[in-house]
């Protein structure tokens, strides 16, 4: 018996012994799970410069309206008195606006018009919609002009004078800055057509810059 006691002390020491080196084992697993664990998460991490990345495009995308046609400056466009006309005591010019850059800009609203007498004498004109000559418009256009291609504007005035007196003489030039513009460009006030100069006997007016369609 006393053997017996002597060999089950034994075995119970060594399945103690196991079970303790079971213990050990199960915690070294533990510890190597805790360790994967850590390193997947510089996985996760590794995927927010994807997912931010499509913000660094967005100057691109917000940058194609800088693309759009711009505003006519001085230097890119030509401006010359096409032509006149006169109806019942109402007289017009025609005056061009032509682009003789290399790129599409555009024009919107009046241009500023001075006119001068051959004294130094200057009448600014009235900004009116519309003339007896046109355009016929309720609102100002945003007209986009082609390279070589030409935009309008109607200048009008009277031959008649409106206190029954004698006109003044007549204007000779025109200083026309067009919509936007800091220069303005200086060109005769000879209104072809009429063969004469703009007369002076009453106020001027001038309408917005319209496409040559929008005229008769």
């Amino acid at each position: 018996m006393i053997i017996v006691r002597a060999h089950c002390s034994r075995w119970a020491a060594g399945l103690v012994a196991a079970v303790a080196a079971g213990v050990t084992g199960c915690g070294s697993v533990a510890d190597n799970g805790g360790s994967g664990a850590g390193t997947a998460a510089p996985s996760a991490t590794a995927a927010i410069p994807t997912t931010s990345a499509p913000a660094t495009a967005s100057p691109t995308a917000t940058a194609s309206p800088a693309t759009a046609d711009a505003l006519c400056q001085n230097a890119q466009l030509k401006i010359t008195m096409i032509r006149g006309g006169v109806a019942a005591g109402n007289v017009s010019g025609l005056i061009g606006f032509t682009n003789k850059g290399i790129s599409p800009c555009k024009l919107t609203a009046w241009p500023t018009l001075v006119a001068v007498s051959a004294a130094g004498t200057t009448t600014t004109a009235v900004r009116t919609l519309t003339t007896t000559f046109g355009p016929y418009i309720t609102a100002p256009p945003t007209v986009t002009v082609p390279p070589g291609a030409q935009a309008e504007a109607v200048l009008a005035g009277s031959d008649v004078p409106v206190t029954g007196a004698a006109c003044p003489p007549s204007y000779r030039r025109l200083r026309v800055t067009p919509p936007g513009g800091t220069h303005a460009a200086v060109i005769s006030a000879w209104l072809p057509g009429l063969y004469a100069y703009l007369p002076a006997c009453s106020m001027i007016r001038v309408s917005p810059v319209v496409p040559s369609s929008a005229l008769p």
